[in-house]
């Protein structure tokens, strides 16, 4: 399985690549949303972890060019921020979830429950 990470900050893509690797995910690290469009296109993977605060392009606009690339996409906002309207604004780019980055374990278990399984997360 393939999982996009996309975030600014070098440490917590180092941080979230480490996880996905012990679950035996491969992951494919971008610093922003532009790399992001630009990757997915090229790589295709099977899930994206979006970070929304990022330069050139926030987490918002790459989730709604990627989903208008591949309407199946599987993106997911992780962040710092927990707030009501970024999660309406996250879901209305197409989001398929959102998570905050100081409680990642549900979306590890969602990536678990995605390796035992054949559909996308």
């Amino acid at each position: 399985m393939k999982i996009m990470i996309v975030d600014d900050n070098a440490d917590v893509r180092a941080l979230l690549s480490l996880q996905l690797t012990t679950l035996g995910a491969t992951p494919i690290l971008c610093h922003d949303g532009m790399d992001a469009v630009e990757q997915y296109k090229l790589q295709n993977p099977d899930a994206v972890f979006m970070d929304i605060a990022m330069p050139e392009m926030d987490g918002l606009q790459a989730t709604e060019r990627i989903r208008s690339i591949d309407e199946n996409a599987c993106v997911y906002i992780v962040t710092a921020y927990s707030d009501d309207m970024l999660r309406r604004a996250a879901r209305a780019a197409g989001a398929k979830g959102f998570y905050l980055k100081d409680n990642l374990e549900s979306l590890f278990a969602q990536i678990r429950r995605q390796a035992n399984s054949t559909r996308p997360v």
